[in-house]
């Protein structure tokens, strides 16, 4: 096929565990040199885990056909889809249409599920007047961060339709829980769910534009 892996996927799981959806697999570079991202999705969760080359091959050869029935992987030109079942199995490749970011994952711009310029976050106490994290609270930013990105998933996977773009007053869909924490898991929750906080509605259906007053974070 050409190339060096992009990324590879794992789907379909056939294994004993009912909470599991797929595996993601894509090369990353860490400061102590060149590995293997395993993303592990679950239904309510992300499990990752980094694995050198040979690590990574061990443990990918026995799950596929195996806890995972079908598998696509990617080069920079090329897919390949692997499709197994009891007794046979098919393998399709073509070339790609568009080439494949190959790029190593720290290399890249990491796309966030909320942008570190939120006005409720620095309303909060996360982030300073330029959008960057402070340094107390950067264990924090990766939470709301993960969250937001996990209530994502949650949200796709429902099938929820998001508001139209051009309104902040459509019906969408409504949230209710329960914290015994602060107010970042209640503004992370409007910032993925839908299109919204994208179109000059950061909060919702409200038509406030400045956050309210809030108390910081500590």
């Amino acid at each position: 096929m050409g190339g060096s892996l992009a990324k590879l996927t794992l789907a379909k799981p056939a294994g004993t565990d009912p909470t599991l959806r797929n595996l993601f697999v894509r090369p990353v570079l860490l400061r102590s040199g060149p590995r293997f991202a395993f993303v592990w999705r679950h239904a309510t969760k992300d499990i990752t885990k980094n694995h050198g080359a040979e690590e990574a091959l061990r443990l990918l050869e026995p799950m596929v056909g195996s806890d995972f029935l079908d598998a696509h992987l990617f080069t920079a030109t090329h897919g390949a889809q692997l499709e197994t079942a009891p007794g046979k199995s098919s393998l399709r490749v073509k070339a790609l249409g568009k080439p494949l970011d190959s790029t190593l994952g720290n290399d890249r711009r990491k796309n966030h599920a909320i942008g570190a310029d939120a006005p409720w976050l620095r309303a909060l106490g996360v982030t300073d007047v330029n959008g960057r994290p402070l340094a107390a609270m950067a264990d924090k930013f990766r939470q709301i961060e993960k969250f937001a990105e996990l209530l994502g998933h949650l949200i796709k996977e429902a099938a929820i339709s998001p508001l139209p773009r051009a309104s902040c007053s459509g019906i969408g869909p409504t949230f209710a829980g329960s914290s015994s924490g602060r107010t970042s898991s209640t503004f992370a929750t409007g910032s993925p769910s839908s299109r919204a906080s994208r179109a000059g509605c950061p909060f919702g259906r409200g038509r406030s534009r400045t956050p309210p007053s809030i108390p910081p974070m500590s």
